[in-house]
């Protein structure tokens, strides 16, 4: 009876990863374009329309890799202020851009 039991809840923790979620997604920075020097990486679950983000920090950006319906806003200030750039998915060379602090929208509709 024990080894019943105990394949029925392996089958369900297997069922349960192998749905995955959609909403889970890491961004990686890189020092340099070409994602080159690894910076810094963030990951995160986010709902469909949200939104989070990372107030205080010190990057600097030359590429960036992210899901296409993730949208990274970059701010030169701490707490989400001063000169900002939006991206969406992946970027293979942007100006350099040093990131003090960070905003992740999950662009898909719920």
């Amino acid at each position: 009876m024990r080894s019943v039991l105990v394949v029925l809840v392996l089958c369900l923790v297997g069922l349960v990863f192998a749905q995955g979620d959609d909403n889970y997604f890491c961004v990686n920075f890189f020092k340099e374009p070409n994602y080159k020097t690894d910076e810094g990486v963030s990951c995160r679950e986010l709902a469909p329309g949200t939104g989070a983000g990372s107030p205080r920090g010190n990057m600097h950006v030359r590429s960036l890799q992210a899901p296409d319906f993730i949208e990274v806003t970059l701010f030169d200030n701490y707490y989400y202020k001063g000169k900002s750039v939006t991206y969406k998915g992946n970027q293979e060379d942007i100006p350099e851009f040093t990131v003090h602090s960070v905003k992740y929208k999950n662009t898909k509709t719920a």
